[in-house]
């Protein structure tokens, strides 16, 4: 099968080098799809889940988005081609709120192996708005309190945050 080809491909690429990687593939849920990928996620200890934007009808791309939302285990999604993984530019999407010692050293166990670069996004909504000195500030202490290598700033104003994200990303 295809997927499971691209799946084994992944698993044995540079990225995972000395990490032990269990397949779930062929988990068949009965009843709710996104109740079953989150109940099986909640009951092992995985440590990153990656899954598909888009299959046979079209939905996994909300799948994915829901399941992450609903879990603290970090989501790599996968576009359909997926070119040789080495990424140069990292988007942290950002509300510099919830931004841990720890989440920055998990970033940079994948960035500082490709000698990645990183643009912190924060979202300025009209219904979550702050001033430019006040994310500066919280830029500045982050990078001052973690001192975290190579990070650029975007500030953007849009509607929602999706857009945003859309728009920055293309």
């Amino acid at each position: 099968d295809d997927t499971e080809a691209k799946l084994k491909a992944l698993s044995e690429s540079d990225i995972f080098e000395g990490v032990k990687i269990t397949s779930s593939y062929s988990l068949v849920f009965e009843g709710d799809v996104v109740e079953g990928i989150i109940e099986e996620i909640n009951r092992q200890d995985y440590g990153l889940i990656v899954m598909g934007t888009a299959g046979e009808d079209q939905k996994e791309e909300a799948l994915a988005e829901i399941v992450a939302r609903h879990t603290v285990t970090p989501i790599i999604t996968c576009k359909e081609s997926l070119p040789a993984f080495a990424p140069k530019n990292i988007l942290v999407c950002t509300d510099f709120q919830n931004i841990t010692r720890g989440f920055l050293k998990r970033l940079d166990s994948i960035g500082s192996k490709y000698g990645a670069k990183y643009t912190f996004l924060y979202v300025n909504t009209h219904k979550h708005f702050k001033s430019t000195k006040e994310i500066k500030s919280d830029y500045n202490r982050v990078k001052r309190n973690f001192e975290f290598p190579n990070i650029d700033l975007i500030v953007h104003n849009d509607y929602s945050i999706k857009e945003a994200v859309l728009d920055v990303s293309m």
